[in-house]
């Protein structure tokens, strides 16, 4: 029975003097400046980029490929990038003779036949102009004439005056309807002018040359042998003068981000370099993460600074953005900021002891948390429960609760 009493007075003295069983990390409370950064894994893009495509309107329906630039390669403006077959080509140039050869004899024809039509309407308006004159010659002769032939005269006066307007309105109407004619074959003629000549400098020149410098990013399955349709997309040409991280960004850190925020990439091929960059554009609109998830995302685009040539499209990144930075403040590990339903608070080394201490913790970033009640700078923490062994420890021999309040790592 002594014994029993003796135990009872043991667990609460356990419970207050709360020593360490093992070795503990432990970190000090700095002062400083505090960093609020949002980390995130994205790509590498270029910022402006050339989609070279097959010609369209050349009449040609579609394009066979005989060589086309290895996916990846770096090329220089004027170097060439695609190789067509000349045969459909070769076609198209036999079909335009044909009809440029015909539409010309066409325009010829017309312009003959309307050149006798106009002779013949001159001719016509020539004689109405005659009969006109003689009928008016023959109305001035009729003073001494009977009445009913003054009348005669008069009303064959006015009939050849109007067969005579009726002559030139028609060679105007002509000669206004000929031109319409002759000016809309002349545009046939030259349309079909400009598709041979087209399509002869087609024929020498059938390849497409690079606009610019970049890298080559062949489009899947256009390979040699391929029938590609004009205006379809052969190959994409970034500009890597200008690249970009492109980052997915979750709908609650998205509101902390602005233009012109300072940025640091890290290729994840190359781990020990680092890139220094800005945010350059956020999205207005979300889109769902993955067609799995309802998770919303915003993309923003970073542009990294300078130009390097490990930076290539497709490369995986982690970005860190900058969202402010707060001077001379105190800060701990995050490690060591617990917090369970009575709120957070830290283990505070006291000697050869920890002692819990509440605290109020306001910003935080991936890897420190800035202290805003409760520690003071040089203070040393637990960044681990250094009482977890020791409840462990109890409940294995079966001794209950030792006192202390549970708790979870934040």
């Amino acid at each position: 029975m002594k014994y029993f009493k003796l135990l009872l007075l043991c667990i609460p003295v356990l419970s207050c003097v709360q020593q360490e069983t093992t070795e503990t990390p432990v970190a000090e409370v700095r002062r400083g400046v505090f960093t609020e950064e949002i980390t995130e894994e994205g790509e590498i893009r270029a910022l402006n980029s050339t989609v070279i495509s097959v010609p369209r309107n050349t009449g040609i329906s579609n394009f066979r490929i005989v060589k086309i630039v290895r996916d990846g390669s770096e090329v220089e403006q004027g170097d060439t990038l695609v190789w067509f077959d000349p045969q459909e080509t070769q076609r198209l140039i036999e079909n335009n003779e044909e009809l440029v050869e015909r539409n010309r004899a066409e325009l010829e024809e017309l312009i003959q036949s309307q050149i006798s039509e106009i002779q013949e309407a001159e001719a016509n308006l020539e004689s109405q102009r005659i009969s006109f004159e003689i009928s008016k010659l023959r109305t001035e002769l009729t003073s001494y004439e009977p009445e009913i032939t003054r009348m005669e005269k008069s009303l064959n006066l006015k009939s050849s005056e109007q067969a005579l307007e009726r002559a030139r309105l028609s060679i105007e109407n002509t000669k206004k309807l000929n031109l319409e004619n002759l000016t809309q074959k002349q545009g046939t003629v030259a349309q079909y002018e400009r598709r041979l000549q087209d399509a002869l400098n087609m024929a020498q020149n059938m390849c497409i040359l690079s606009p610019s410098p970049g890298i080559a990013m062949v489009r899947s399955g256009r390979t040699v042998g391929t029938n590609i349709y004009q205006g379809n997309a052969l190959i994409d040409l970034p500009d890597l003068s200008v690249m970009t991280a492109n980052l997915n960004i979750n709908e609650v850190d998205v509101a902390k981000l602005q233009v012109g925020q300072r940025a640091t990439i890290r290729p994840d091929a190359y781990s020990d370099t680092v890139f220094k960059g800005e945010v350059y554009s956020i999205a207005n609109l979300a889109q769902n993460k993955d067609y799995r998830s309802g998770m919303k995302v915003f993309p923003v685009v970073v542009k990294i600074e300078g130009r390097n040539r490990q930076l290539l499209p497709g490369l995986t990144v982690s970005c860190k953005i900058v969202i402010s930075e707060q001077p001379d403040v105190l800060y701990i590990p995050i490690e060591a900021v617990f917090k369970d339903e009575m709120g957070e608070y830290v283990y505070v080394k006291v000697r050869s002891n920890f002692k819990r201490r509440e605290v109020k913790i306001g910003a935080q970033n991936t890897d420190f948390a800035v202290v805003l009640e409760g520690l003071e700078e040089g203070d040393k923490l637990a960044l681990a429960d250094p009482f977890l062994n020791v409840q462990e420890a109890a409940q294995k021999n079966g001794n209950g609760n030792t006192g202390k309040a549970s708790s979870t790592k934040n």
